[in-house]
């Protein structure tokens, strides 16, 4: 069993970070996988922390036998991670590849990293019969100053 610990999946708001917890949450049905969601933080032995930056203050609190992955929704870079926050026995999730390589270019080394590119519905975008190139798919996507 796993426990989810995402604030945006309970949101009204459609977002990235919630398409891929609602996502996630469907593959775990699909497979039968057994999932708890914003449970107690020590409620089972597998936890992921998606985007709730406090739940990670209390991480030093789990017993040790409480395997433990956090993002890919909670910091932009690393710097942005506050230097009293512990995650030495954590695996921090990436969105890709190239994310990944960048939070290592930047001096991330607080704990092992890997990447998921998460959040795609694999049944509504499956990939067609029809050969056709002459269709364009233009995604725009909001993008903050900073």
């Amino acid at each position: 069993m796993i426990n989810i610990v995402s604030k945006s999946v309970l949101s009204n708001y459609t977002s990235g970070p919630q398409k891929v917890v609602k996502n996630l949450i469907k593959g775990l049905d699909s497979i039968g996988y057994p999932y708890i969601i914003n449970g107690d933080l020590d409620s089972c032995t597998r936890l992921w922390i998606h985007d709730d930056i406090d739940a990670l203050k209390e991480l030093y609190r789990l017993p040790d036998n409480i395997k433990v992955i956090v993002g890919p929704n909670l910091y932009v870079r690393p710097r942005h991670i506050p230097q009293n926050i512990d995650l030495h026995r954590t695996i921090y999730l990436n969105n890709s590849q190239w994310n990944m390589d960048f939070w290592i270019k930047y001096g991330f080394d607080k704990c092992p990293m890997d990447y998921w590119p998460a959040g795609i519905d694999t049944e509504k975008f499956k990939p067609s019969n029809n050969k056709s190139r002459d269709k364009v798919l233009i995604y725009f996507k909001q993008r903050f100053p900073e």
